[in-house]
């Protein structure tokens, strides 16, 4: 895990405020004036924050200020990356984490599926390496709801759900 700098250098440097997510610098440096705020967002939408020439991430500066330690793992509970209030912060485990991430590619909705065969949609769902498969669907919806159920079951509070329309 990469090494942070001393919680009391980063409370000198660094205001967090909980309620916003939003870090401001407590003295001015480096052409940077105090009360400025912190961090400029990445690519992937995260925030980061240089301390001593190194960039940290807003959200792992924020839990270590707040408890004092850091975790492996910090999910963002809404998925937003740049949401770094500490209500929106949890301590999470790898399998955690990649449940509450959105679906990807040209898929609408999370687990499904469409095969051309059977013209239908597949529902599907990962947990601990091992493929749940819940069934084939007339509906992309109707698969949808099936990865639903299944996400709460398998991942409680960290699971994904599709919008169903």
């Amino acid at each position: 895990m990469k090494k942070y700098p001393p919680l009391e250098k980063l409370k000198s440097l660094l205001d967090y405020d909980p309620a916003t997510g939003i870090f401001r610098w407590k003295i001015s440096r480096e052409g940077i004036k105090k009360g400025k705020i912190a961090g400029s967002r990445n690519t992937k939408g995260y925030i980061n924050i240089f301390v001593d020439r190194k960039s940290y991430t807003a959200h792992r500066l924020a839990w270590y200020i707040a408890y004092g330690y850091l975790p492996q793992y910090i999910d963002h509970i809404n998925r937003n990356p740049s949401d770094n209030r500490l209500s929106n912060l949890r301590e999470c485990t790898v399998s955690q984490n990649l449940a509450n991430v959105k679906g990807h590619g040209m898929n609408k909705y999370k687990g499904v599926s469409y095969y051309k065969r059977n013209k239908k949609y597949l529902s599907q769902i990962m947990c601990h390496y091992k493929r749940y498969y819940l069934g084939s669907f007339k509906t992309p919806e109707a698969a949808a709801l099936a990865y639903n159920a299944k996400a709460i079951e398998l991942h409680g509070e960290f699971a994904y759900l599709n919008e169903v329309e």
